[in-house]
């Protein structure tokens, strides 16, 4: 599709990752009438959570190309820069989530069933998918493009359209991956191979809505927060996966703390102000979940956790420092990589953002390129080369936003001065400038 051909907005997000969907999914639906399915469950040996159990149902989403790509893109895009073991990818972090949603299922059943096994089967599928609209390096490209100002109107299209605030990039992805033509296949030809009908009815539709943080049913108001919430089956997967991988010791129990997940089921008068807004009412009876005050304690450990692994592993400086030249490489080439530069991050996987070429970006773009992304290219190929052989960008300025107990917090020349200063060390071409004057002077 030519750039000028690509439809607009929100509609041009749909119909790309539709057509995308369509092209990784389609030989494989092709050929799922002679391949040949296990009626036993396939067990996984997960570094993390040692026995992993999948359906035969779940064995078929498991096994197609829209969830096995998920092997070619890294969890934590860029720190095996900085801790070399940090290679895992996002493939068997979703097998993770999908064992921590059961798992929290299992702990609010523990004394009756409160969450229906189709609404648990359905939870469980949607962890497995809850990445599928991840690109290149995880969120290194998300957060990359949304400097671009094409990415932030389409969040903020997405919000209006759908209620939902706080939707990132990734999950709109996901959301329209889920609800495209190609995966309702792969969700019908699922059920045909292994007579896996007990799902709820919309099944796609509350999957679309989970990932985006959406409510799902009125009767279960806040069950959609086992894949999107405050301590989600995402949360409680990464966050020792990551530690453990990166060497970091931990300091959340996390099987206690889903053994302190708990349900209760409350009158419509009872629910409180925020989620009551969100159901239409009328019900009998609602399930709130919520963690047992035995589990406060272990609950701010997963905070402190969090914490610490943003301080030692996500914002490292030499982390922020290799996703700073990823981000220059992708926004370099996005708009050679795609009709919709915003979908750049999904023409590629991670080995192949580090070995672009004028000759592979030519390819990739169908037509020969301009002496301006010529130029381009040659700027994005230099980058990846400095990054293969590790000569990194180096920090020169650090800032917070705030500090704690300052002394000068009141004083107006101090701001002014910190304001002046973040101004000038933003402005590299009067930066360029002052430093070639120094080195005339000196010489």
């Amino acid at each position: 599709m030519a750039a000028d051909a690509a439809p607009e907005g929100l509609d041009g997000i749909r119909t790309w990752l539709e057509a995308f969907s369509e092209r990784l999914l389609r030989p494989y639906l092709t050929s799922l009438n002679t391949r040949r399915f296990s009626r036993e469950h396939k067990v996984v040996n997960d570094l993390i959570w040692q026995t992993v159990s999948i359906s035969p149902f779940e064995t078929v989403f498991l096994d197609s190309p829209i969830v096995q790509r998920l092997r070619r893109i890294r969890q934590l895009g860029v720190v095996h820069w900085v801790y070399p073991n940090a290679v895992h990818s996002r493939f068997e972090h979703s097998i993770g989530a999908l064992h921590q949603v059961s798992q929290l299922c299992r702990a609010i059943n523990s004394d009756e069933e409160l969450v229906p096994e189709s609404f648990r089967k359905l939870l469980r599928l949607t962890a497995l998918c809850h990445d599928l609209g991840h690109g290149v390096m995880s969120h290194v490209s998300e957060n990359a493009l949304r400097n671009r100002q094409d990415v932030r109107r389409l969040e903020r299209q997405f919000a209006r359209q759908f209620g939902e605030e706080n939707a990132n990039l990734s999950e709109i992805a996901a959301y329209y991956m889920i609800g495209s033509p190609a995966f309702g296949e792969l969700l019908k030809a699922a059920q045909e191979i292994t007579g896996e009908h007990d799902l709820p009815d919309h099944a796609l539709e509350k999957m679309q809505r989970c990932v985006v943080g959406q409510v799902i049913s009125d009767e279960l108001p806040l069950i959609h927060e086992l894949i999107s919430g405050p301590f989600d089956a995402d949360k409680l997967d990464y966050l020792p996966r990551d530690a453990h991988i990166c060497g970091v010791p931990v300091v959340t129990d996390i099987p206690r703390l889903t053994e302190k997940v708990k349900g209760i089921r409350i009158r419509e008068d009872e629910l409180p102000p925020r989620v009551a807004q969100k159901v239409q009412g009328g019900k009998v009876s609602y399930l709130m979940m919520g963690i047992a005050l035995s589990g406060g304690r272990t609950l701010d450990e997963l905070i402190l956790g969090r914490t610490l692994l943003f301080d030692k592993i996500y914002r490292h400086h030499k982390v922020r420092a290799v996703e700073a030249m990823v981000a220059s490489i992708l926004l370099q080439t996005a708009e050679i990589l795609s009709p919709i530069p915003a979908l750049a991050g999904y023409c590629l996987v991670d080995e192949e953002l580090l070995d672009l070429s004028e000759e592979r970006l030519r390819t990739l773009a169908g037509r020969d390129l301009t002496q301006r992304e010529a130029g381009l290219v040659r700027v994005a190929a230099d980058i990846a080369g400095r990054l293969g052989q590790r000569n990194l960008f180096a920090r020169c300025f650090s800032f917070s936003k705030t500090m704690p107990l300052d002394p000068y917090s009141a004083d107006a020349a101090q701001r002014t001065g910190l304001e002046r200063l973040q101004r000038e060390a933003a402005n590299y071409v009067e930066r360029a400038k002052c430093q070639g004057s120094r080195k005339s002077g000196q010489s």
